[in-house]
């Protein structure tokens, strides 16, 4: 399921998350179209740029919301 919602993320945003500045550009996009504001490590953990970490609840919802799975 973490691996759909990645993909659909990629999606979403329109490119692929491959550094930091991708993460940092994603979180901006993120805040502007949903107002939730998120941690680029939290991406970077996601996408396997960092130490992965199971993201939290909230956290899915958020970057749920942001695909349009939830509206």
């Amino acid at each position: 399921m973490i691996d759909e919602l990645k993909t659909q993320l990629e999606r979403t945003f329109g490119r692929k998350m491959v550094g930091r500045g991708d993460c940092e550009a994603m979180v901006q996009d993120i805040y502007l179209k949903t107002g939730a504001v998120l941690s680029y490590n939290t991406l970077r953990r996601m996408f396997g740029l960092a130490e992965y970490r199971k993201p939290r609840e909230s956290t899915l919802d958020h970057l749920a919301i942001y695909c349009v799975f939830v509206s």
